[in-house]
């Protein structure tokens, strides 16, 4: 990445190096003759960032050996990922905050709504056969979105106890969709014994909270 992508969603514009960038239409005012000026989201504490917490309602998504549900434990995680990430000044917006369901089409359309500037969707992974696999991943859809994925993802390869797979192109609906940079985050794999206990927990969800945090602070840094 170089200093003159500006890597934040909402209106259209160009820096003078002519790279087309994005501004979050909540950072500044343009009226209906007016061409966007080339203000740039430089910190996270000038971002909106949108955190997906998967599933919902009644859609559980993975089960884990112990019964715990993936909705569950990805709307805690969410949660502990907006109190960290707002201790920075930055706007979060959840997808949602209680155990509903909210289409894909409405998940990825949050970042229009809101004129966001990057959107994270939260998961935890599972297998066909339990305690096959284990670790974390980092998904992308865009070919723009690979600096973005590896950005966060060295931030969760370094400081989560779990192994880290690396970064990955997904075609999920929620990152097909999406008009602002977007990843989705497979945060441990759910029918893994050793993976649900470890995930489960305030530590990890505060590790990883820690990680994403300092990773979009990378990110909006460079």
């Amino acid at each position: 990445m170089t200093s003159s992508i500006q890597k934040t969603v909402g209106m259209r514009s160009k820096t003078t190096a002519g790279t087309t960038g994005y501004v979050a239409n909540w950072v500044v005012t343009v009226g209906e003759n007016e061409q966007a000026a080339t203000p740039t989201v430089t910190s996270l504490s000038e971002a909106t960032i949108v955190l997906d917490p998967g599933h919902g309602g009644n859609d559980t998504g993975a089960i884990g050996n112990n019964g715990t549900y993936e909705k569950t434990i990805a709307l805690k995680t969410a949660a502990a990922i907006k109190a960290q990430i707002e201790t920075t000044g930055a706007k979060v917006i959840m997808t949602r905050t209680d155990d509903s369901y909210i289409g894909l089409a409405t998940r990825a359309n949050s970042t229009n709504k809101h004129g966001a500037d990057a959107f994270l969707s939260i998961h935890f992974d599972s297998t066909e056969e339990p305690n096959t696999a284990s670790g974390t991943s980092t998904y992308y859809y865009n070919d723009n979105d690979q600096d973005f994925a590896t950005t966060l993802n060295t931030q969760l390869e370094t400081s989560m106890p779990l192994e880290n797979h690396g970064i990955k192109y997904g075609d999920f609906q929620v990152l097909r969709e999406n008009t602002a940079p977007a990843l989705l985050l497979e945060l441990g794999y759910i029918n893994n014994g050793y993976d649900e206990t470890t995930i489960d927990t305030d530590d990890y969800r505060q590790k990883v909270a820690q990680a994403v945090t300092n990773g979009l602070i990378n990110y909006y840094a460079n």
